[in-house]
């Protein structure tokens, strides 16, 4: 695992943060989407992206030079069920733990936070490390704009949660 340092995204990141989420989809290594697809699906509403990482619980992974190279945001979606809203890492650092460590930050924090399960939609690339985390796929869906991405719908029950 390259050195990769976990803290808050800063509000002021936002927008960086969705130029890393886009490269995540048009240049990631290894997509289980074709090129078409990877461009619908980076067909997003920036300012909303912006707005919900900048109001999320947004956790920021940086190299040792201080270079934003991942982010994983989640939110409550109920009273005890969170969402794992947006979870992405640059091309570069795909496949070196990074992702891997921002699920288990937002696990942590989802549960000291008192949340019972943790939910998201995945996508094909996110399936298998959410999986080796123990998510379970509650259902397998499209998304996108034409509904022709496909994804999981996927949860995990935290254990240890405090209360």
């Amino acid at each position: 695992m390259n050195d990769v340092l976990l803290g808050e995204l800063n509000r002021h990141e936002a927008d960086l943060a969705v130029d890393l989420c886009l490269d995540s989809i048009l240049n990631g290594p290894d997509s289980k989407y074709p090129a078409i697809q990877r461009t619908k699906w980076a067909n997003v509403d920036r300012a909303d992206w912006v707005r919900r990482l900048a109001s999320q619980h947004t956790h920021a992974a940086r190299d040792t030079q201080g270079t934003l190279v991942g982010v994983g945001s989640w939110c409550e979606k109920a009273r005890s069920t969170a969402w794992l809203d947006l979870l992405y890492v640059a091309p570069t650092c795909q496949r070196l733990g990074t992702g891997l460590m921002l699920v288990q930050a937002v696990e942590r924090d989802a549960r000291q936070r008192g949340m019972v399960r943790l939910q998201t939609q995945a996508s094909l690339h996110l399936l298998p490390l959410l999986q080796r985390q123990g998510f379970c796929v509650l259902e397998h869906r499209f998304a996108g704009p034409d509904n022709d991405l496909p994804c999981a719908w996927m949860e995990k029950v935290l254990q240890g949660v405090p209360g």
